[in-house]
């Protein structure tokens, strides 16, 4: 004589409550490392955008569009706290300039500091960079000053900080270097 056992095929609920509460600890650990690398992915790219705008008025002012173009300008400003407004590369012919390109930051990217780190200059809140046009030996050449129009800046290497109000002590600074004429980023 055979006795048949009737076996039930599946999983009991103690081990599905298993894998539901293993599942949850990598959830509640994976999703903040998530968050924080895409805000700081977020503030490089920024950082790359804002340093492109530079290279590409400096590159503008090598070979400008037209011949009565006199310069290229950026101006920045710091701020307090997020977002920062959009950033306009500006054409100029005279006195007069227009937009020819904008750059536009993440809700949660501003530009914390703006420092001289060769010169004599301090306090520092607004910046225009101008870009020359002109001969060979002064065109690409960049001038800082206090704001578009204001008075030159005594100033040969300033430093832009690009911070998050989401990620805290993750900055990024771009060195704008006059003395050798380069444009660069860093962490900071």
């Amino acid at each position: 004589m055979q006795i048949h056992t009737k076996r039930n095929s599946g999983f009991t609920l103690l081990e599905l409550m298993v894998v539901i509460g293993i599942m949850g600890v990598l959830m509640a650990i994976a999703i903040p490392a998530e968050n924080t690398y895409r805000l700081k992915a977020e503030l490089k790219t920024s950082v790359k955008d804002l340093r492109s705008m530079y290279w590409d008025a400096q590159s503008h002012s090598l070979a400008p569009t037209t011949k009565d173009v006199t310069a290229y300008e950026i101006a920045v400003t710091k701020q307090s706290s997020a977002p920062t407004p959009p950033i306009s590369e500006q054409e100029c012919v005279g006195n007069t300039c227009g937009d020819i390109n904008k750059v536009t930051f993440g809700s949660n990217i501003f530009i914390s500091d703006i420092k001289c780190v060769v010169g004599s200059a301090t306090g520092i809140t607004s910046l225009a960079t101008y870009f020359a046009v002109g001969n060979n030996k002064t065109s690409g050449t960049m001038s800082f000053y206090n704001s578009v129009g204001g008075a030159l800046i005594d100033c040969d290497n300033i430093e832009l900080i690009m911070s998050s109000i989401a990620v805290s002590g993750y900055n990024f600074k771009i060195t704008l270097d006059r003395t050798n004429n380069s444009i660069d980023y860093s962490p900071a």
